[in-house]
């Protein structure tokens, strides 16, 4: 039992946070009153509470609507900083030291060893109030992202704010402006490769000379005339592309990751004794001089990057529109093209309902839920205009593109194999009779309709293969 109430700690620490912030809902109070008066009392433990009377698990329907804002800002495994379950980590560190925090004694889950106390509670409160601080802002801003809006001006890559915040708490004795440093380096090498999108360049070109002739700090163009913000809708389609695969704060740590190169360029420029000294206090990032040098270092891993994203984007296509199309004009089909899609929006709508897409992909599919989900805008239609007809891995987390490449892939010679099971729900669907009708000529899987009876016919062969999957990668 005491290892699961280890496990359990970090939820009730959250738990705790909601109770003393009054964020739990009405109902939920009332029900459980005299719980909550002994929790309060500290005559029950809480965390016996939520095994015994919440079977140990902690949902947003107990709260007040404020309280589900902020567990959707802050409480998940993909979201960009703040958090919670990377501070749950960050606060083992601190608790046991780095070296270790890594050792083998914890065979990398120290955060479960960290006694659980009022000490605890108070650290851990330290992290949760710092990130509803920034939920806070973000909301007073009209920043926050927004499920039931297509305003694409809420996927935000990047920002001056949460970057500004450190030099005023640790009192860091640089100007406010090197909080934009890395992003305005990224930002000119995107123009410079022609990767903004025509209403930014034509917004941009008003600055342009004054910029490139040093009458006017490029950083105090972001700041003033951009809001601070590095938005996704200032690139074109490659340019999102490219910020999908590298402009990532949740990247693990064999991914492409730009955030981290920053870091790396300042190990570089320092060395690591002065990089990791009391000085800088963890951000010594914001230290390096903003100068041609600056550009010239961060440029080499943007580059070495972007080359690697060509030729992955390349080979991370499983699949597309287009290897599918040429059979209408061949067979001289008697169906839309949007139909080629088909299966394809079958397996993307499936893999979004399972967290198998990355925090990227959700933002920015976040513009289009709405529509899809009340069927005015057809999913198929979706990947085609706005994922050039194209299913690629870039846009999966690392369980989603470790699913594709077990299952999604057409010459695959033993099960499961995605391709056949699209025909084996066809056949499902129509029957072997329509099935193998000369009207089809083959393709049946071309003329089956995307509605709810074929993507449940579908998902249950999805379903298998992802659970054994799941066995044998456990």
């Amino acid at each position: 039992m005491t290892i699961f109430l280890l496990c359990i700690s970090i939820l009730t620490a959250f738990l705790h946070w909601f109770l003393e912030h009054d964020m739990l809902n009405d109902d939920f109070l009332e029900f459980f009153e005299e719980d909550i008066e002994l929790i309060k009392s500290e005559k029950y433990d809480i965390r016996k509470f939520l095994i015994n009377s919440l079977g140990g698990e902690l949902t947003t329907d107990i709260l007040k609507d404020e309280g589900r804002d902020f567990a959707h800002f802050y409480y998940s495994f993909y979201c960009e900083p703040p958090s919670y379950p990377n501070d749950v980590d960050k606060m083992a560190e601190e608790y046991f030291g780095t070296e270790r925090y890594k050792s083998d004694e914890f065979s990398d889950e120290a955060y479960l060893f960290v006694p659980f106390d009022n000490d605890y509670i108070s650290a851990m409160h330290k992290y949760i109030d710092h990130a509803y601080s920034d939920f806070c802002y973000f909301k007073e801003h009209k920043k926050l992202p927004d499920e039931e809006t297509d305003d694409e001006d809420n996927y935000i890559l990047d920002c001056y704010e949460c970057h500004a915040k450190p030099i005023d708490e640790k009192g860091l004795k640089i100007s406010k402006i090197n909080a934009v440093n890395h992003i305005v380096a990224f930002l000119k090498w995107c123009i410079e490769h022609e990767l903004m999108c025509e209403d930014f360049m034509g917004f941009y070109s008003e600055f342009q000379e004054d910029i490139e002739s040093g009458k006017l700090d490029m950083r105090e163009f972001f700041t003033d005339n951009l809001d601070g913000e590095l938005n996704a809708n200032m690139f074109n389609e490659k340019g999102q592309l490219f910020c999908y695969y590298y402009y990532d704060f949740t990247a693990e740590s064999d991914e492409p990751c730009y955030p981290e190169d920053v870091d790396r360029m300042a190990l570089d420029y320092f060395g690591e004794d002065k990089y990791n000294s009391d000085e800088f206090q963890d951000e010594a990032y914001l230290f390096v001089p903003f100068d041609d040098d600056y550009f010239t270092a961060i440029n080499r891993y943007i580059e070495k990057n972007f080359e690697e994203f060509l030729e992955t984007e390349k080979k991370s296509i499983i699949d597309a529109v287009c290897d599918h199309s040429w059979k209408i004009e061949d067979k001289n089909l008697d169906i839309p093209e949007k139909n080629c899609a088909t299966h394809m929006a079958v397996f993307l709508k499936w893999c979004i309902k399972h967290n198998l897409m990355n925090d990227n992909f959700v933002k920015f599919y976040a513009d289009y839920r709405e529509k899809i989900e009340d069927n005015s805008l057809d999913m198929r239609d979706f990947i085609i205009t706005n994922l050039k007809g194209e299913m690629n891995t870039i846009f999966f987390n690392a369980e989603g593109r470790a699913f594709c490449e077990y299952y999604y892939n057409a010459i695959k010679e033993s099960e499961p194999c995605y391709y056949e099971d699209v025909d084996k729900a066809v056949l499902d669907y129509f029957g072997e009779d329509k099935f193998h009708s000369e009207k089809y000529q083959n393709e049946a899987y071309l003329f089956v309709p995307f509605n709810k009876t074929f993507f449940k016919t579908l998902s249950r062969y999805i379903n298998k293969a992802y659970r054994n999957f799941k066995k044998l990668f456990k």
